[in-house]
């Protein structure tokens, strides 16, 4: 990424730009030519470099968004124990588009940290595309799960102390034990309406 220092600042922030916008034919010359420019100033290795982390970025977002429902179902208690986690998991994996299309299998196992998360887990190498990228995305949204463990949760989301992707009892957030004494006793205090005549 070192080559975005000699850019100007214009030429970085239409980079930025560029990667999430789609592109129109009267901005396609532009493009063109600030592809050639960043060229001639970065050489291919750091072109290869952009377009990583670009897929980076979009498979990581896809990632947190998987985690972060996850997360959301463990901590409503839908997700009780680990056997619904693990069908969660499956299910979630196995039904997203990045599974489903070889193309996208191919961009998470060029994206992803676990792309030998098929043979870590089953001892095999080999498989499909789909096959590989299934085992990876399941091995990162983990890997996300237990960064949230050391507080590493998502914007808003606040992980309860003690949180334990191991402990299902930890998963679900209960009132404080205060507040629920409190309530009781203010149910259980006599009204004071209908007083002594």
């Amino acid at each position: 990424m070192y080559f975005l220092l000699n850019l100007t600042p214009e030429d970085r922030a239409r980079i930025v730009s560029s990667l999430s916008e789609r592109p129109t034919e009267a901005d396609g010359a532009e493009r063109l030519e600030l592809a050639k420019r960043i060229d001639r100033g970065a050489g291919e290795e750091s072109l290869l470099d952009v377009a990583n982390s670009a897929l980076r970025s979009w498979y990581y977002r896809r990632i947190d968004a998987m985690a972060e429902d996850v997360l959301s179902e463990l901590l409503s208690g839908r997700i009780e124990d680990e056997e619904a986690l693990e069908t969660y998991l499956h299910e979630s994996a196995d039904g997203t588009d990045l599974v489903v299309y070889t193309f996208k299998a191919k961009c998470v196992l060029l994206a992803s940290d676990n792309e030998d998360a098929m043979e870590e887990e089953l001892g095999e190498s080999g498989g499909t595309a789909e096959a590989r990228a299934y085992f990876a995305i399941r091995a990162d949204v983990r890997e996300r799960l237990e960064a949230y463990e050391s507080g590493y949760g998502p914007d808003g989301v606040t992980i309860p102390e003690g949180f334990d992707l191991g402990d299902p009892s930890t998963w679900t957030v209960t009132p404080d034990e205060d507040e629920s004494e409190g309530t009781a006793d203010t149910d259980d205090a006599p009204s004071m309406e209908g007083g002594a005549a």
